[in-house]
C-alpha cells in the first residue's frame, strides 16, 4: 500500500505486510505482492526481486569515468533508484558540493555515449510511489551491440527536460544540427554533435557498438528517431528567426527564451508564443514515442529486472 496512507508517514513509497516463517531457511528470488491503492481497492501485482551480486548501475557507469579528455558537460546522478531519478541532470555549471562528494562526472567525448545512455535510462520511467525503492542494475552485455538503442537513448537524452545544458555556462557541445538545418545566422562555437550523427571525425569506441573504428561510420536512425530530430529541427529553425536568437542555443536555452522565467527565477511552464507552443509539444510527443521503444530494452539488458 501507499506509505502516505499510514498517520505520521509523508513519503511516497510502498509499505508491505508478509509473513515469514523463520523455521525454513531457503533463498529466494523474488516474490510476489497483491498491490492495494489507498483506498484499499485491488490494483494489480508487484514482484520484487533479489539482487544477489549487489551490482548496481553506479558500478557500470563509473568503468566509463574519464579524467582526461576536454569536459563536455557534467552528468548529476545521485542513488541507484527510482526515487532519485529526479536529481540526475545534465549540466555545464554543477554544484560546488556535487563536485567535492562526486556526485557525477564529467562527460567526455570518450564516454558520452555511455553517459547519455545512463541519463535516459533513469528518465525513462516516471517515478511513482510503487517503483519508488527499484534498483537500477549493472546490466549485462547485450547493449554492446545494439547500435539502435544507443543511437535512441542518446538522442532521448539530448531533448530530454532534464538535460540543463546552457550556452551562458559555456560551450555547448550538443547541438546535434548545421547552421545551414536551421538557419543559423553565425557560425556554432562547437560541430561535436552534429559531426558524430554524421560519422564525421569518429573516434569513439564500444565495442561493437555504435562505432567500432575510427572509419566514417553511417549512423542509422529509426522512423522514430528521425520523427524526434524533425521535430527538433523545426524548433531550432523557429528559434532562429528571432532577431536576438543565440546561435549556440541548447533546447535549455530555447525553452527559457520563449518561456520566461517568474519572479523567483523558476523557469514558467509554458509560453504565449502559439507557434513555440505547438513545436515544443510535438517534440515532446514524439520524444514519448522514442522512451516507449527503448523502455522494452532496459529490461532485456537487464537495467531494471
Amino acid at each position: 500500500m501507499p506509505a502516505d496512507t499510514f498517520d505520521n508517514v509523508n513519503g511516497h513509497f510502498p509499505i508491505g505486510f508478509h509473513i515469514w516463517n523463520t523455521k525454513i531457511k531457503e533463498n529466494f528470488e523474488e516474490i510476489e505482492a497483491d498491490v492495494f491503492d489507498e483506498n484499499g481497492h485491488a490494483v494489480g501485482h508487484k514482484t520484487f526481486f533479489a539482487q544477489k551480486d549487489g551490482k548496481y548501475i553506479l558500478q557500470w557507469i563509473r568503468q566509463f569515468y574519464d579524467k582526461t579528455n576536454e569536459h563536455l558537460a557534467y552528468l548529476r546522478f545521485l542513488g541507484t533508484d527510482f526515487q532519485h531519478s529526479k536529481d540526475v541532470f545534465l549540466t555545464l555549471s554543477p554544484y560546488k558540493t556535487d563536485l567535492e562528494q562526486v556526485k557525477g562526472n564529467w562527460v567526455t567525448e570518450n564516454n558520452f555515449v555511455e553517459m547519455l545512455m545512463y541519463f535516459t535510462i533513469r528518465h525513462i520511467i516516471p517515478a511513482d510511489w510503487l517503483n519508488d525503492r527499484d534498483q537500477f542494475l549493472f546490466p549485462n552485455d547485450g547493449y554492446k551491440n545494439d547500435t539502435t538503442f544507443q543511437l535512441n537513448c542518446l538522442i532521448f537524452a539530448l531533448f530530454h527536460n532534464q538535460n540543463r545544458i546552457s550556452c551562458l555556462h559555456g560551450v555547448n557541445h550538443f547541438i546535434p544540427f548545421t547552421e545551414s538545418e536551421v538557419d543559423a545566422k553565425e557560425e556554432f562555437a562547437s560541430h561535436f554533435l552534429s559531426d558524430f550523427l554524421s560519422g564525421k571525425n569518429i573516434v569513439k569506441k564500444i565495442g561493437n557498438g555504435l562505432f567500432s573504428n575510427n572509419e566514417k561510420h553511417e549512423i542509422k536512425f529509426t522512423e522514430t528517431t528521425i520523427s524526434v530530430m524533425n521535430c527538433a529541427r523545426d524548433l531550432w529553425r523557429y528559434y532562429h528567426t528571432m532577431e536576438n536568437a543565440n546561435p549556440n542555443a541548447s533546447l535549455y536555452d530555447i525553452k527559457e527564451y520563449f518561456q520566461g522565467r517568474n519572479d523567483n527565477g523558476k523557469m514558467n511552464a509554458s509560453s504565449d508564443d502559439q507557434v513555440y507552443t505547438r513545436l515544443i509539444n510535438e517534440l515532446k510527443d514524439r520524444l514519448r514515442l522514442l522512451g516507449e521503444e527503448i523502455k522494452p530494452k532496459m529490461y532485456e539488458y537487464g537495467f531494471l529486472k
